[in-house]
């Protein structure tokens, strides 16, 4: 075989991320990515995977009620310093470490979520069947930045690699807000997938900040941004 068809090989090999490779050293097999949909559709991260075959177990970091951030607060509405329910979680898929996610929840809302074991259930599913609450539509932002020390030692990256932040803001069916959300996803690991869908004859559609509330929310049939 020859040298050309075996570069060619390896080139396409690493542009459909089955190997990377790494200068003076040669190629290597890269771990699989997993692919979510969470552009698409209003599921939880739990669920997501566990769809996949690949249920995720989370480490609970801290699950406490406090005071708001003014920030905070005011995605989800609040009057400064409301009381919240803070609950960070370390997400692992097959045993290693992929997200890093804290969630806000107005503590009004359902203050017996304190006591709820969230190491090994969705967030959403819980809100739903235990409390009662129609989660409806959401928001969610990307962005990418590099890994701080304290959140690449968590998860078990190096510090700058690239971390897709996700922010997000869940709302009910009757438009207050239920959650705010930053998840810090490894790059390596993950792909977001979405399905795009051109309706003839729109020119543009008004696409909701966060924290925009139901002001710009996709008539049905449109693209709705899901969480």
């Amino acid at each position: 075989m020859s040298r050309t068809v075996i570069r060619n090989a390896l080139s396409w090999l690493t542009h459909e991320g089955l190997i990377y490779r790494r200068k003076g050293k040669g190629s290597f097999v890269a771990e699989p990515k997993y692919t979510a949909a969470l552009f698409q559709t209003l599921v939880s991260f739990y669920d997501e995977m566990s769809v996949r075959g690949h249920p995720p177990v989370s480490k609970v970091l801290s699950q406490r009620r406090t005071s708001a951030p003014d920030d905070i607060a005011a995605a989800l509405r609040l009057q400064g310093g409301a009381l919240v329910i803070e609950l960070s979680r370390l997400r692992s898929v097959d045993g290693e470490p992929v997200v890093l996610s804290t969630s806000y929840i107005p503590y009004d809302l359902c203050p017996k979520l304190l006591d709820e074991d969230l190491s090994k259930r969705s967030l959403y599913r819980v809100m739903e069947q235990r409390f009662g609450l129609q989660i409806a539509f959401g928001t969610r932002r990307i962005e990418a930045v590099a890994a701080k020390a304290a959140d690449a030692r968590m998860l078990r990256y190096k510090t700058g690699a690239p971390l897709l932040v996700v922010t997000s803001v869940v709302y009910l069916s009757d438009g207050r807000a239920v959650e705010y959300s930053i998840s810090k996803h490894r790059a390596d690991r993950t792909i977001f997938e979405t399905r795009l869908v051109r309706t003839p004859g729109s020119a543009a559609l008004s696409v909701p900040e966060i924290g925009d509330g139901l002001e710009g929310v996709l008539e049905p049939g449109g693209c709705q941004p899901g969480s």
